[in-house]
């Protein structure tokens, strides 16, 4: 072999022995970045609603979790699970802020976003982001939420993504009720229900059970209507959500109906 060819051969080499680093550096860098966890800051908060365990990340808030109803230490497990946790009490105060101001009246004031990343399961995500876009000042019920997602007599199967939904008022399990108004469970207790639904606009009876609700919204007509109207009685309880007041019925884009002119209507 001549000079020149052995030059060319080195050279055919060093190429591709760069090609192979290249490809190692790709994938190692794929390794590298699933290995670098997203990080969450963690605080504890006073709120109107008791103690919050609140975790924000990058995305959003990840964790709302009421310390007094327990098992708080399974949720810092859950975060460790998902994030690298540090304490940073400003980030959940703001979060805090904002739930205070949510109560005081103010339903524009939830602004932060959502994280879903403890939300594993495929079903509570689809049911959970169904549940977000219900809108303050408005209620549905379990069936109705359940057939929102595609699952006709799942009233249980909704009930139960509720009772483990990580992100209460942010991803709104208050405005979930039962078949007929009755107010139902809370994660964080039945009171702290009622005082979030009272904010929104919502009467709740002497015993404390049951939301009086002057307006029905037909969510795929997109009309509202007195539960007494005949348009409202034709349809399936299903398709329903329930309004506190004419006001909340427009803010979510319906329109009143034209046989019971419910405009006036109000808690």
């Amino acid at each position: 072999m001549n000079r020149e060819a052995a030059r060319q051969l080195v050279q055919a080499d060093e190429g591709a022995i760069d090609e192979l680093l290249a490809i190692a550096h790709r994938r190692m860098e794929k390794k590298l970045r699933a290995l670098k966890r997203p990080k969450a800051a963690v605080g504890l908060c006073d709120s109107p609603l008791g103690k919050l365990l609140i975790a924000v990340s990058g995305a959003g808030v990840a964790l709302v979790h009421f310390v007094e109803s327990g098992n708080s230490e399974r949720a810092i497990d859950l975060l460790r699970e998902s994030f690298d946790l540090a304490k940073d009490e400003v980030q959940a105060a703001r979060v805090a802020q904002e739930i205070r101001h949510h109560l005081e009246g103010d339903l524009e004031a939830l602004v932060s976003g959502v994280d879903f990343a403890l939300v594993k399961n495929p079903f509570q995500r689809r049911v959970l982001k169904s549940l977000a876009k219900v809108p303050a000042g408005a209620v549905l019920t379990y069936e109705a939420l359940a057939e929102s997602v595609g699952v006709r007599s799942g009233a249980r199967a909704v009930g139960n993504v509720m009772a483990t939904n990580p992100l209460p008022v942010y991803l709104p399990c208050h405005r979930v009720v039962r078949a007929g108004g009755a107010v139902g469970e809370y994660g964080g207790g039945v009171e702290m229900k009622i005082k979030l639904l009272r904010a929104e606009g919502f009467s709740v009876d002497a015993q404390q059970r049951a939301i009086r609700s002057p307006l029905w919204g037909h969510r795929q007509t997109r009309i509202f209507c007195r539960p007494e109207c005949s348009a409202a009685r034709r349809g399936r309880n299903s398709h329903f959500v329930m309004f506190a007041s004419s006001d909340h019925a427009r803010a979510a884009g319906m329109k009143p109906c034209r046989i019971c002119r419910p405009a006036s209507a109000g808690p």
